[in-house]
């Protein structure tokens, strides 16, 4: 199954979906991913050296990547779920392969910003189907790797049977990965990681748990109509109103950009 997931990301042909040479061993129990070597690294990183200087402009083009990437791999496949939207990463550089990394595929799923500043989305499937053969929760596997203040309410919550002592594994959704965007978002225009009052991982979990959203910021840094979208995506799941499609995020995110086109004009 692992092959085909890999299979499946090796298909994937789009300007911001990073794409995948092949696999190789020894790095660990399964095997890496290897891929283009990317100067700019993470999202987060990106953010953490660049957040003084870039635009507005520059993040919705950030966003609009993302969105863009997603909505691709929708439409390519109706299977894929990326399960691990998140802004960091941890790479491998190997100097015997030019210009590529290898990353063995440990639950962390993320955006990562090519030499050109463009957003590229990678890992699709990989996240979900490492749960599943782990035998750990969602949540579990997410502690310690960094992403659990990108992954929605619903992933941190397994269902507990009462004849059970572990609880059922907790799969990754298309709505889930739009929960995820809505957190991608909020780093993006502020520059700063969700829940990034909280230091520990355990208190992100506890108001994650408890249906607590990340507080609102400057308006200066995050419009009206973004922090009422970004509300949607973050919409409890049967909550009533649905999140977003990934149609409409690209949407909102071009509208943006018109709205800032016009306002600069």
């Amino acid at each position: 199954r692992l092959r085909r997931e890999v299979r499946t990301w090796a298909n994937l042909e789009h300007i911001n979906v990073l794409p995948l040479f092949g696999t190789t061993m020894n790095f660990g129990r399964f095997p890496a991913m290897v891929c283009p070597w990317l100067e700019n690294g993470s999202l987060t990183g990106y953010l953490e050296r660049r957040n003084d200087t870039l635009t507005t402009a520059e993040r919705l083009a950030l966003l609009g990547g993302a969105a863009a990437g997603l909505q691709y791999c929708k439409l390519h496949s109706r299977s894929v779920v990326h399960g691990d939207l998140s802004g960091v990463r941890r790479l491998n550089f190997h100097s015997s392969w030019p210009r590529t990394y290898t990353y063995t595929p440990n639950i962390q799923s993320n955006v990562l910003i090519s030499d050109n500043g463009r957003a590229c989305i990678s890992d699709f499937g990989l996240s979900m189907l490492l749960t599943q053969l782990g035998g750990s929760t969602y949540a579990t596997s997410r502690q310690g790797e960094g992403t659990l203040r990108w992954a929605a309410p619903e992933l941190h919550d397994p269902e507990v049977p009462a004849d059970e002592e572990n609880p059922l594994p907790v799969l990754p959704t298309p709505q889930s990965d739009v929960y995820s965007f809505g957190m991608v978002m909020l780093q993006v225009l502020t520059g700063r990681v969700p829940y990034n009052y909280y230091i520990r991982d355990s208190q992100v979990l506890s108001a994650i748990l408890k249906k607590i959203i990340p507080q609102r910021p400057n308006r200066a840094l995050v419009n009206d109509r973004q922090w009422t979208f970004m509300q949607r995506c973050w919409m409890p799941v049967g909550g009533g109103k649905p999140r977003p499609h990934d149609d409409e995020i690209v949407e909102f995110v071009k509208q943006e950009l018109v709205e800032l086109e016009n306002a600069t004009s």
